[in-house]
C-alpha cells in the first residue's frame, strides 16, 4: 500500500466486486449476470461517492426529499437519459436498502414506482441499445 492511500480506502473496483459477490450470494433466484452487475455498480457507485461532492454526477442521495426536489419538481431534464438513469438509481438505492427506515416518513412504494418510471424514460430517450 502506498503512503498516499488512506488505511481504510476502498477503490471503486473493490466496492463493485464486494457488492457483486455479496448480492450473488444472497439472491435466491439466479438473475442474469448483467442485472446483478448493474445493481452492484449502483451500490458501488454510491458507496464510493460523497453526498457532499460538487463534482461527481450523480451526487450521492441524502434523502427522498432530495430526489423529489431534483427530479420531480424540476422536469427540465426529463428527456436526458443520463439524468433519468441517475434518478432511477437513487430511487433504487434509497427504497431498496433503506425502506424500513424511510417507510415511516415516505410512501416508499410510490418512490419505487417513480424510480421505475425514471428508468423507463432513460431507456426511451437513450441511444445505446444495450443499456435500454
Amino acid at each position: 500500500m502506498s503512503e498516499t492511500q488512506p488505511l481504510l480506502a476502498v477503490t471503486k473496483h473493490q466496492a463493485l466486486r464486494f457488492f457483486f459477490e455479496r448480492r450473488r450470494d444472497v439472491v435466491e433466484d439466479d438473475p442474469p449476470t448483467n442485472e446483478l452487475l448493474y445493481n452492484a455498480s449502483v451500490l458501488a457507485r454510491f458507496a464510493t461517492t460523497s453526498a457532499a461532492s460538487t463534482t461527481d454526477f450523480p451526487p450521492g442521495p441524502t434523502s427522498l426529499h432530495t430526489v423529489f426536489d431534483l427530479y420531480v419538481l424540476d422536469r427540465s431534464q426529463h428527456a436526458d437519459p443520463e439524468i433519468m438513469e441517475a434518478a432511477g438509481s437513487q430511487c433504487l438505492l434509497l427504497t431498496g436498502f433503506f425502506q424500513d427506515q424511510l417507510r415511516w416518513r415516505h410512501n416508499v412504494e410510490w418512490y419505487g414506482d417513480l424510480g421505475a418510471n425514471f428508468y423507463s424514460s432513460a431507456a426511451h430517450f437513450g441511444r445505446d441499445r444495450a443499456r435500454r
